[in-house]
């Protein structure tokens, strides 16, 4: 896995695409901090990050594009497979090469709570946890345009379905103003994701009578809540697409206080599309 990481950590610098990303993430975290910080007395920088956020939408795919398809554009895909290392360990170092990245321009974004403490009082502890939410929140991103990657077949693709995708997350929370409240809303879309949740586990295991257990299981606990206790499902469409938004849970960190959940939450987003990567490579390898 180190030797991938390290090949593709420095293929970012071989190329235009490593500079690119931290000339495009550096001068928009200049010219926001420009704007809010100097221009308008404010010296909170979370206030410059959340504004700032929406600059992932455009920034991940540019770092992802190429993590799959370059290698089958390169035919490298086939020395990668021949090497003693699991599809886990390449999968991984493709996506520890570009958080490393992710984490350099991060770092190159530290000194400016410093330098806004010159023209007024800074909180240094809501500042630094606010920049740490923002890489953490790019990193759960990065693990959604890896798979978008791996599913593609030319960078083109790739760029352009994950940019959809970031485009999606993005705007997700504001979607979820427009979903019906009603308890009935709420259960149909449960059963709707009972079903969806046993299309994936039969895609992932093969196995119909264990995807039909569970989704079934899943829609009988949704049956049952929704005949016991109705009032509990008002609002949960909107409550539970809120709570599955990773830029809205990085907006509720902003006001400094330190949330584990947030933590959990991101770490789990990237596991979770990293390991569906793992086995959309290891399911191309062999079909």
């Amino acid at each position: 896995m180190r030797a991938i990481l390290e090949r593709e950590f420095r293929g970012y610098f071989q190329t235009f695409t490593g500079y690119v990303f931290l000339a495009f993430l550096l001068l928009f975290a200049g010219i926001y901090a420009s704007v809010i910080n100097l221009a308008n007395g404010i010296a909170s920088y979370e206030v410059t990050l959340g504004n700032m956020a929406f600059v992932y939408v455009f920034a991940i795919p540019l770092l992802t594009m190429r993590s799959f398809p370059g290698d089958r554009k390169d035919r490298t895909d086939l020395l990668l497979a021949s090497l003693p290392q699991s599809t886990a360990g390449i999968v991984l170092g493709k996506y520890l090469a570009p958080v490393g990245v992710l984490f350099l321009g991060t770092a190159l974004m530290a000194p400016t709570p410093l330098i806004l403490s010159l023209w007024g009082k800074v909180n240094f502890a809501a500042a630094y946890y606010a920049l740490f939410a923002f890489f953490l929140l790019g990193a759960a991103l990065l693990s959604f345009g890896l798979l978008v990657s791996a599913l593609s077949g030319t960078q083109a693709a790739a760029a352009g379905i994950s940019f959809g995708g970031m485009l999606l997350i993005y705007f997700l929370s504001d979607l979820a103003g427009f979903l019906p409240g009603t308890a009935l809303a709420s259960f149909l879309a449960l059963l709707g994701l009972a079903a969806a949740a046993g299309g994936a586990i039969f895609w992932l295991s093969r196995s119909l009578p264990l995807a039909l257990a569970l989704s079934g299981a899943a829609a009988g606990g949704a049956a049952l809540l929704y005949a016991l206790d109705r009032s509990a499902m008002e609002g949960l469409l909107e409550r539970g697409v809120n709570a599955l938004s990773p830029f809205q849970r990085f907006y509720a960190v902003l006001g400094g206080e330190a949330d584990l959940t947030l933590i959990l939450f991101d770490l789990s987003f990237a596991a979770l599309f990293t390991f569906y990567t793992v086995y959309a490579v290891e399911r191309r390898r062999w079909s």
